[in-house]
């Protein structure tokens, strides 16, 4: 039943939101190949993508074995990464030309930025509050795995194959932490995933934070 609702959600979220994606993008300027760095179009998302992949591995260390570590302590991580997110993305809607290239997809990465940085922020001060139980979270855990799967989607029709891998690896994180609150999945196989995923982002953020010619641009 959990599955069938997820996929009806699906159906009713990703169609507009793919049609969106694909009409902003062709409508975006096309970077020109002989002067754009190779990481140009990930460089100032860098400061956020790291904070989000250090937070997914904080999450993914507790899940693996939670005797281990603090649940507050892993929840002020989770909090403290949320809300530097969300200030990531007031920024980018107050001033979307920081974004440089990005600057016409500014609404899209802003609402992205603002979803998972309220699912952290949210998820952190559950976990402070020990009593609380996140698994009023797993809804929207799930919608986020859909948001992002389309968003995926569109990468890869644009293209871009690398961002639509990250995607990709994120919507399985949220889609299994989502079933995780359902109780269909344990918890160490969400953080063997997490681990994977926050690896990536990080070693993807640590990239785009490099200078041009540090990315190999002439």
């Amino acid at each position: 039943m959990y599955l069938r609702k997820s996929f009806a959600a699906l159906s009713s979220v990703a169609t507009p939101l793919l049609t969106i994606g694909s009409r902003a993008w062709a409508a975006s300027p096309t970077p020109n190949p002989a002067t754009a760095s190779p990481f140009m179009s990930g460089q100032p998302l860098a400061p956020w993508v790291l904070v989000f992949g250090f937070t997914l591995l904080v999450q993914a260390r507790w899940l693996m074995d939670p005797g281990r570590m603090s649940k507050k302590a892993t929840g002020t991580v989770a909090a403290v990464g949320g809300t530097v997110v969300l200030v990531n993305g007031y920024l980018i809607m107050n001033n979307p030309s920081i974004l440089g290239g990005l600057a016409p997809a500014s609404n899209f990465i802003t609402a992205f930025t603002v979803v998972y940085g309220f699912f952290f922020t949210a998820l952190g001060f559950i976990q402070m509050q020990t009593l609380l139980n996140s698994n009023v979270l797993g809804p929207l855990a799930t919608l986020i795995a859909f948001f992002t799967l389309a968003a995926a989607l569109v990468f890869f029709s644009a293209g871009a194959l690398y961002h639509a891998l990250i995607l990709a690896m994120v919507f399985i994180a949220f889609g299994l932490a989502g079933l995780v609150m359902a109780g269909k999945v344990t918890f160490n196989a969400l953080g063997w995933w997490m681990s994977i995923t926050s690896l990536m982002l990080v070693i993807t953020g640590f990239l785009w934070s490099l200078a041009p010619f540090l990315q190999g641009a002439p």
